[in-house]
């Protein structure tokens, strides 16, 4: 468990993650029509691996994936 007051630079962090290493790291905010949200941080166990030659998994980022 986390201090209240160390909520905002946890945030922040886990934020940046997503959008360094978005293949790894995701975020998914879900709002209901009520007002109520939920916000998800979700680690991937997938890892990439460099591409030898081959195609990758897709025509633009040219990498496989491997399951870890």
């Amino acid at each position: 468990m986390m201090e209240f007051a160390d909520y905002p630079t946890v945030l922040l962090r886990m934020l940046n993650q997503c959008i360094r290493e978005p293949h790894i790291h995701l975020v998914v905010f879900v709002m209901q029509p009520t007002g109520e949200a939920r916000l998800d941080f979700l680690q991937v166990g997938l890892r990439v691996k460099p591409n030898r030659g081959g195609r990758g998994c897709c025509r633009f980022c040219g990498v496989q994936w491997e399951r870890v």
